[in-house]
């Protein structure tokens, strides 16, 4: 039996069907009696009439069972974007909104063929590190759900996740991600993820963990061979408006910590991505990368308050290596992607600073995508106008010439560099 069904809600991965038809002929009658049935769709009809197009084919087939009110999907197998996904779905309309509850398994998600096609990106992808396309975010307000969701990899682009397990709430308009966990790379994911659609632009708060990722073992990075050890903890607790990714880190607030183990690296690859900035922005900071083709990391940290865009902290920016120490700060303009770091080296091995005479504050500007090191300010007005020009007496490099010349600190830079950021 072939059906049409009124309407088809798609995201991530999940569908859920309501408005069954209620003629004698319906799979859900009053008997009871399971049906097996597929359903087909290239586009999607929302409750208020809207079209949403440009959502791959979609394949559903199961054994219903209920009546036209609440009625069970059970044995369903869908396909939707080259994704195929199992499990259990029971939809729940007695009441005036429909709840959907239940539990899928998939052995691969891929993200991106589950949203519609992109829109051309403003720029280049040489010239961002965080794209500026945008993404469809229609949650429909006709429905409460809550799923379930297990994957055995899912691509979340650029990083693979595995053993993934989440939580998909919508309600009133809202989808939210919760009790995300899984593993990538070596390491350990975890986190959350809300979207409250029917604000516009939409609101997205952000909150992830990753913790004792390998660099190394990401594709992207080890193409390269550029990064060994290295093992990296990133937290983020961001909350933006927007449609793209550059958009809703260009309006965030919030805070971001990176922290980097012992490993060494060289100079960074070319993949675009957060690691190939992370990794540029260290070897930039590192005053003898002229005569060190690799830097023997101890630890480094990169710790922001995120105010309007703007990432900032005086002293949340730590390198140490066995040569020497760097305890410096800046500004991360997520908007423009424009960076403003400077730093004071401490030697730790006698005479090997002294000697080579780096033992001048170092400074690096540019881009994320292409930081380079500088002996003047790179931030624009104005960023200077969004973080405040008294703030920024507080050590960024905007201002003077050896402002860290009075600054003061031991050997265990890392820590000191972990210390909340204070506010502007």
């Amino acid at each position: 039996m072939v059906a049409r069904t009124r309407y088809v809600l798609a995201f991530l991965g999940v569908a859920t069907l309501a408005g069954l038809p209620r003629d004698s002929d319906s799979a859900a009658n009053a008997s009871g009696v399971p049906v097996e049935f597929a359903i087909s769709a290239e586009d999607v009809v929302t409750p208020g009439g809207r079209t949403i197009q440009g959502l791959p084919p979609l394949l559903i087939k199961a054994t219903l069972v209920g009546t036209d009110t609440r009625y069970t999907l059970r044995n369903l197998d869908m396909r939707i974007g080259g994704v195929e996904l199992a499990g259990e779905i029971t939809v729940d309309s007695t009441a005036a909104i429909p709840n959907v509850t239940g539990s899928l398994t998939s052995r691969r998600v891929d993200l991106a063929a589950l949203l519609p096609a992109k829109p051309a990106e403003t720029g280049t992808a040489r010239d961002r590190l965080f794209s500026t396309a945008g993404v469809r975010l229609d949650v429909p307000m006709a429905f409460n759900a809550r799923i379930d969701l297990h994957a055995s990899e899912f691509k979340l682009s650029p990083l693979e996740l595995h053993d993934v397990e989440a939580k998909l709430t919508l309600a009133n308009g809202t989808l939210s991600v919760e009790s995300l966990r899984g593993q990538v790379a070596g390491g350990t994911v975890e986190g959350s993820m809300t979207v409250f659609a029917p604000t516009d632009p939409p609101v997205v708060e952000l909150r992830a963990r990753l913790t004792g990722v390998s660099p190394e073992r990401l594709p992207q990075v080890a193409a390269s061979g550029t990064v060994r050890g290295a093992p990296t903890d990133l937290s983020l607790d961001l909350r933006g408006r927007g449609r793209s990714v550059a958009d809703v880190l260009g309006s965030s607030n919030g805070n971001i910590l990176v922290s980097v183990g012992p490993g060494e690296f060289g100079e960074a690859a070319t993949g675009a991505s957060f690691f190939d900035a992370l990794f540029g922005i260290l070897g930039d900071l590192n005053p003898l990368s002229v005569k060190q083709k690799v830097t023997r990391l101890q630890c480094a940290v990169l710790n922001f308050r995120v105010q309007e865009g703007v990432a900032a902290n005086p002293t949340g920016v730590a390198v140490q290596t066995d040569s020497f120490n760097i305890l410096g700060g800046g500004i991360v303009d997520l908007g423009s992607e424009r960076i403003d770091l400077a730093g004071k080296p401490k030697r730790r091995s006698k005479g090997v600073l002294g000697l080579l005479g780096v033992e001048a504050n170092v400074s690096v500007g540019g881009t994320l995508l292409k930081p380079e090191v500088t002996t003047g300010a790179s931030v624009g007005a104005g960023t200077v106008g969004r973080v405040g020009a008294a703030w920024m007496t507080g050590g960024l490099t905007l201002i003077a010439e050896g402002m860290f010349d009075q600054l003061k600190f031991g050997d265990d830079v890392c820590t000191v560099a972990r210390a909340p950021a204070p506010a502007r």
